[in-house]
């Protein structure tokens, strides 16, 4: 087998693959989710990856596979939908985890696809999966006839920071984001 990078969307059978990378990706958030428990993020993403209409669907989900194996995965969706996608999960977290947000902030916004969470594989790592991921998001902004993908990262980690905006991504402001500081950065479709 070839080690192509091949790029499709998943399935809800993809939950086992994807929940630890959701997790993986979401990392201290998943404590702050789960009121603490830790060891409930990959059943929570596992559920919420399995339903319809939610932030964490499978519908907003791509695989990226590598020699015909699950290597990474991207979730993606349109940012003035935040909202109706995010209630399901807020009110999951509220009724299972006694976890209430009074307020949260909107880490996206209309007029952008919205990277929320991207993960590939240690194991798969340097051989451009992530990159080949973020590419698909930008194509899937410019069918939706949106113009920009944005996403939310660290700004205390700049590997990530360097390879977005090696990609093109330009930073557009800080922004607080459930107790983190994160630069809130976008790529313009041309």
């Amino acid at each position: 087998m070839s080690n192509t990078i091949h790029i499709r969307p998943a399935q809800p059978e993809d939950a086992i693959f994807a929940a630890p990378l959701i997790c993986e990706a979401m990392g201290y958030l998943v404590g702050t989710f789960t009121n603490g428990r830790d060891d409930a993020g990959q059943a929570l993403f596992e559920h919420f990856f399995q339903e319809t209409n939610t932030q964490y669907s499978y519908e907003n989900c791509q695989i990226a596979e590598y020699g015909g194996k699950s290597a990474g995965m991207i979730l993606t969706y349109d940012g003035k939908e935040l909202q109706s996608l995010r209630q399901p999960f807020l009110d999951y977290l509220k009724m299972h985890f006694n976890t209430q947000f009074d307020a949260i902030e909107d880490e996206t916004q209309e007029g952008e696809l919205y990277i929320d969470c991207l993960a590939v594989l240690p194991d798969f790592r340097g051989k451009s999966i992530g990159s080949a991921l973020i590419d698909a998001a930008i194509e899937k902004s410019k069918q939706l006839h949106l113009p920009a993908t944005g996403l939310l990262v660290s700004v205390y980690n700049e590997k990530a920071l360097n390879l977005y905006q090696k990609i093109g991504f330009a930073k557009k402001e800080s922004k607080a984001f459930a107790g983190g500081e994160y630069f809130h950065m976008q790529f313009v479709n041309s």
